[in-house]
């Protein structure tokens, strides 16, 4: 799912990732061009968590997820 490809604007984006943070204390965040390729981040963990962000790359998006999940 991506919010800006189905036309949220920049201010509702951060609002649902800001509500993500407020319920789950985090939140994580695909980037991919084709699906299959990319990277995972997360953000929320420091602040709430005391445990510093995460940053996934060079591994297949389904293992990326499963990794953070």
């Amino acid at each position: 799912m991506c919010l800006r490809c189905d036309g949220y604007s920049e201010e509702e984006v951060e609002r649902a990732l800001d509500l993500r943070i407020r319920v789950n204390g985090w939140t994580a965040t695909q980037i991919s061009d084709d699906g299959e390729q990319g990277w995972t981040y997360t953000l929320g963990m420091n602040e709430e968590l005391d445990h510093p962000d995460l940053i996934i790359i060079d591994a297949p998006l389904e293992t990326q997820g499963q990794i953070i999940g």
